[in-house]
């Protein structure tokens, strides 16, 4: 669990930090919100070069079947990647690339009806729902919380005819479905078959999205364009005990946690930041090499007690022993 969240610290960050407008009357500048797209900006950098602390976590996450009655996982927004997982109560597995059935060593190219048992093996990014819609059905939208008016999803998707889906806003046609939550629950018309789309606006609450009585996804109130990734598993397999990397979520409330939550690495790299706008790179990457340098020494403090021990083998144990 983050321990920094934005708000705080912004209200902890020196004023040095803060990006200033060049030239001066710059239209349209706003420090406030300049500032905390650096601290995404860095955050999104520093994520992507290693695992710091608190971005590797541990997850259940429950497995569905396709139309095909295999099984998968997919992976919520706070996700980036599955480093290793498997069955509770058994050993895990390593992840298989989405490549790896085309390598020579690889199994081989396998139908979408073979059954499936094996590891974890990355389908890609690209999924909009945490399950699939296996057979079509109307579409119903609801969210937790009272929303105001601008609040929307959008829904794209094609009929069992494999026509895409159209609807009429304010007198002109759009490409799928737009549900104003400000109305509540509601239902779709059509009849979907398929989904490829979804979109919405900053919300409130959670947006549930369901087929008859079956959950798809709920949608957390910062998301926007969803875009999630998911794993094929063994078909035996109910869920997947797993350890996983955090995948950077752009924070926007106040209350929003950031990751890592190390906040002398984020002031250096917002100094990198400032430094690489105004076209000073050298003294940028200066700025975000000692950011780094923290963020890996911290690191080393946080893993001091989980240091490896060299285990000996009884025959090696002996060999040595008689070499004395």
């Amino acid at each position: 669990m983050s321990s920094l969240s934005l708000g705080l610290a912004i209200e902890r960050l020196p004023s040095s930090v803060i990006p200033v407008a060049d030239p001066p009357d710059l239209a349209g500048f706003d420090a406030g919100v300049e500032l905390r797209n650096n601290i995404n900006r860095f955050l999104e950098r520093v994520l992507s070069e290693g695992k710091w602390e608190g971005t590797v976590v541990q997850a259940l996450i429950s497995a569905y079947e396709d139309v095909d009655e295999n099984k998968f996982i997919t992976l919520p927004r706070h996700l980036e990647t599955c480093l290793r997982g498997g069955q509770l109560g058994y050993k895990t597995r390593a992840v298989q690339s989405e490549w790896y059935q085309y390598l020579p060593q690889g199994r081989g190219i396998r139908k979408e009806d073979q059954a499936y048992f094996g590891p974890l093996q990355d389908m890609g990014s690209g999924f909009l729902t945490f399950r699939d819609l296996l057979t079509p059905s109307t579409l119903t939208v609801s969210t937790d919380q009272t929303e105001c008016a601008g609040s929307e999803i959008i829904i794209r998707g094609k009929n069992s005819s494999g026509n895409k889906i159209y609807s009429t806003v304010d007198g002109e046609p759009i490409e799928g479905i737009r549900f104003d939550m400000a109305t509540g629950t509601q239902t779709s018309a059509q009849t979907f078959a398929e989904i490829y789309g979804v979109e919405k606006t900053l919300t409130k609450g959670n947006i549930t999205l369901a087929a008859g009585a079956t959950t798809l996804a709920k949608y957390e109130a910062g998301e926007r364009a969803i875009n999630y990734r998911r794993y094929l598993v063994d078909k035996s397999w109910d869920a997947v005990q797993g350890i996983f990397k955090r995948c950077h979520v752009w924070a926007v409330s106040d209350n929003d946690p950031l990751y890592p939550d190390n906040l002398e690495a984020i002031k250096l790299g917002l100094m990198a930041l400032n430094a690489e706008d105004k076209a000073d790179v050298e003294r940028g990457q200066y700025y975000m090499d000692r950011a780094i340098l923290l963020l890996n020494a911290e690191l080393k403090e946080y893993n001091a007690g989980q240091e490896g021990v060299m285990q000996i083998a009884p025959w090696l144990t002996r060999r040595m022993i008689n070499m004395q």
